[in-house]
């Protein structure tokens, strides 16, 4: 069925690739933008724009691009402001399937999971706010 609407030729995988990569370079702008200001934001975009895994990977048939949107988008979801209630609750399980889906695609899910169960725990027992 997916050759059937995309064709045999690899560019329909490398422009949704492209449009991956296009998105995780605006994660990366509104965390920098929210933790440190509309310059530190600019100066992260650009760093993404021109990091070398948006530019030669989104030509290579390999899921690391939509793991990076995937780890990215799960540290934007935990690293914005502290919603109460149900959003905080749909907030986590987003990042959670977010994790699994970047797990199922590379290593470097496995390495996110990690860091987002030893952030919520080192979160809670510093007193710093309660998790997102």
């Amino acid at each position: 069925a997916s050759y059937k609407m995309f064709g045999y030729g690899l560019t329909p995988l490398r422009l949704i690739q492209a449009t991956f990569g296009a998105a995780t370079c605006l994660f990366v702008w509104v965390l920098g933008r929210r933790h440190f200001g509309i310059r530190a934001g600019l100066l992260a975009l650009f760093g993404a724009a021109v990091f070398p895994l948006h530019l030669v990977l989104a030509g290579i048939e390999y899921p690391i691009v939509i793991g990076m949107f995937l780890i990215w988008g799960v540290l934007m979801l935990l690293g914005g402001e502290r919603p109460e209630g149900a959003r905080s609750s749909t907030r986590l399980v987003m990042a959670g399937i977010g994790v699994a889906l970047a797990s199922m695609l590379f290593e470097g899910g496995w390495v996110l999971g990690l860091f987002v169960v030893l952030w919520m725990l080192l979160r809670n027992e510093s007193g710093l706010s309660e998790v997102p």
